[in-house]
């Protein structure tokens, strides 16, 4: 995993992450509040990187600012303008101003998050189990 999505996998809420995306694998789509606000991202791409695709652009926020934008990606839709990033959802510009969008498959791209939200789900269970178990090991004395 890259230094980038190691600090989003440390800093988000994957457990949250992993509701939404299995709601929008069941159907579910983000409501008009939810887009509301979202920043919006224009000059899109969707490039696989390790075992995630990663939406990178030029993002634009509220109070107004730009600046340029790369998160671990979890669903797309690019005909209704939207997509799921690890933190937040967004608003993406229209598909003909985004880069290879003939080449995105947002199956494959939900497939691929659920089961990195799943590797990191599990890795960071282990390492709380590991933690625990050295915590209450007792110490050994010599006799």
């Amino acid at each position: 995993m890259r230094q980038d999505q190691r600090a989003f996998a440390d800093g988000g809420d994957l457990a949250f992450a992993a509701l939404i995306l299995a709601r929008l694998r069941n159907g579910g789509r983000p409501g008009p509040r939810a887009l509301e606000q979202a920043p919006l991202i224009e000059r899109w791409a969707v490039t696989a990187r390790d075992q995630i695709f990663e939406l990178t652009g030029i993002v634009w926020r509220l109070p107004l600012s730009r600046s340029l934008f790369a998160g671990p990606l979890l669903a797309i839709d690019p005909g209704a303008g939207w997509a799921r990033t690890l933190d937040e959802w967004v608003v993406i510009s229209d598909p003909r101003s985004a880069c290879c969008v003939d080449s995105i498959a947002p199956d494959e791209v939900a497939r691929r998050a659920a089961a990195w939200l799943r590797r990191q789900l599990d890795a960071r269970a282990a390492d709380g189990a590991k933690q625990k178990f050295t915590r209450h090991v007792p110490a050994v004395t010599a006799i």
